[in-house]
């Protein structure tokens, strides 16, 4: 927010922040030099779509509020954000994804192979995948009616890992603890005994539902 004050001026109205305006403040900022990114010859790049984004997101978001719930803006200014590359994504075959559960499964951390199958159906993060907390309800997953099988059929599997690890009554995180440190260890020796190489939680998909996972009824 510190940056958008500066940027647009500290006591400026946000009637006054038009789409004009604010199409000149994302041409700096696509023309501004980064203080930290290089490129191969170790000069100076501008900053990444990303950082560009970033602001205009919060941006866009309090033109939003000031229309929307303050009744400030007859209309939100139109901002477009810079396209952005895909993060590191990798799919995994049935048959490496059924090898990382069974290693995941043989592991004393009896909460591994559920982390690991509910990052599967979803992609989440590892700092978010551990978070749910059962004090707070039963937990499951964003529901979204929308998108092909296979992404509903992700999405109730994501459910059914969830599912099996509720019980009336239960407090604590989902899956024992919210830090990732509590199963980086297992983790990693899971890893090397499946004989899946390269492989970083949690940027991996299985490409369908692997055998023995929850859609088939086994732990």
């Amino acid at each position: 927010m510190a940056h958008l004050k500066a940027a647009f001026g500290e006591n400026t109205p946000l009637t006054d922040i038009t789409s004009n305006r604010i199409s000149e403040y994302k041409a700096k900022r696509l023309a501004t030099k980064s203080d930290r990114r290089k490129d191969v010859t170790g000069g100076t790049v501008t900053l990444s779509s990303a950082a560009v984004n970033r602001p205009l997101t919060i941006l866009r978001h309090l033109l939003r509020l000031a229309h929307e719930a303050w009744g400030v803006l007859d209309a939100v200014p139109k901002i477009r954000l810079e396209k952005e590359p895909q993060g590191r994504l990798r799919w995994l075959t049935q048959e490496k994804a059924t090898k990382l559960l069974a290693a995941c499964r043989k592991s004393r951390n009896t909460a591994l192979a559920d982390i690991v199958e509910f990052a599967l159906f979803t992609g989440v993060r590892k700092s978010r995948g551990a978070g749910p907390d059962l004090g707070r309800g039963r937990p499951r997953p964003r529901r979204h009616p929308a998108g092909t099988d296979e992404e509903r059929r992700r999405r109730a599997n994501a459910d059914a890992v969830l599912a099996r690890r509720w019980t009336d009554g239960a407090k604590g995180y989902v899956f024992g603890s919210h830090k990732w440190n509590s199963f980086r260890t297992a983790w990693e020796t899971a890893v090397a005994a499946s004989g899946v190489d390269d492989l970083r939680f949690p940027t991996t998909y299985a490409t369908r539902s692997p055998p023995g996972s929850c859609s088939a009824g086994a732990r």
